[in-house]
């Protein structure tokens, strides 16, 4: 009798633990889905490559770009979001390099995405293939972009969608970038894929208005993008530059941090800080 009522005990306390442990998990999940008050915008630390995820007051999760395959966009999202959500609202491929769409394979293969907007230029490469096999079979519903496109992420987020303007005709697969304008109050963030400086100098040229409180540095830091002109169109109070530690390619080129540098920006930067957390609460937009 005593052996049986210690079992019981035993019993008794595990049931107690696992009640315990799932009273801590429903707190979190209930503290993880209340709404925020503010923007939260999060350039992933990919490498050399581009993600960012942005989340509005109301929850709805947007992911650009993905980063390159192996970069590791799995584990950034899983550090930004509740364990338990496995859902994107939007998925934006900004175009077809490998550094970009790469990750984004896998995203679509663990997340359930609801919406994709991506062009319909196609890339000869095996990772361009992959991202289309992955991308017809997920389900989601594709959003062919236009110049002037506005997406309501909710009832006070706005994507808009800037490049490439209607009228430029790009020659290479950097100028296929498509670029947004995340809009939220009286702040903005301009995240400009791989843009170089012709399909700048043409959004200029449109017309459209591009100011934003923070810019997601194009191509890298690359000195084929960021121009002085581009900047200035912008005005950005911070810059977010996307890089891997010690890249191949010399990015960020030092004239285009010299750019930024004669603008007066905040130049932040993943390959020395990881990833880079920016909040806005509609009014002003600052570095977490």
């Amino acid at each position: 009798m005593l052996e049986t009522g210690s079992a019981v005990k035993k019993i008794y306390k595990f049931g107690l633990l696992v009640l315990a442990l799932l009273a801590v998990l429903v707190w979190i999940a209930v503290f993880s889905l209340r709404p925020q008050n503010f923007l939260r915008v999060n350039v992933l630390d990919v490498g050399q490559g581009d993600a960012i995820l942005a989340t509005t007051i109301s929850g709805s999760q947007v992911l650009i770009d993905g980063g390159p395959a192996g970069g590791g966009v799995l584990r950034e999202l899983s550090g930004q979001m509740p364990f338990f959500d496995r859902s994107l609202d939007l998925v934006v491929a900004t175009h077809a390099d490998a550094d970009h769409i790469g990750g984004l394979v896998e995203v679509l293969a663990r997340y359930r995405v609801k919406y994709v907007l991506t062009s319909d230029i196609p890339a000869d490469t095996a990772t361009f293939q992959a991202f289309s096999e992955k991308l017809a079979a997920s389900g989601a519903h594709i959003i062919r972009p236009g110049p002037g496109m506005k997406i309501w992420l909710d009832n006070s987020t706005l994507l808009e969608i800037l490049g490439p303007p209607g009228n430029f005709v790009p020659v290479e697969s950097n100028e296929t970038s498509i670029v947004t304008r995340l809009r939220y109050g009286r702040t903005a963030v301009m995240l400009s894929g791989d843009a170089p400086v012709a399909e700048e100098a043409a959004m200029i040229v449109s017309g459209r208005p591009l100011g934003a409180d923070l810019l997601k540095v194009g191509h890298h830091g690359s000195k084929t993008s960021t121009s002085n002109e581009f900047l200035s169109a912008v005005a950005p109070g911070f810059v977010a530059i996307s890089v891997g530690v010690k890249n191949r390619y010399g990015h960020p080129a030092d004239e285009v941090l010299e750019r930024l540098a004669a603008h007066g920006v905040t130049i932040d930067r993943t390959d020395e800080e990881g990833a880079l957390e920016y909040q806005s609460d509609g009014v002003s937009l600052g570095k977490k």
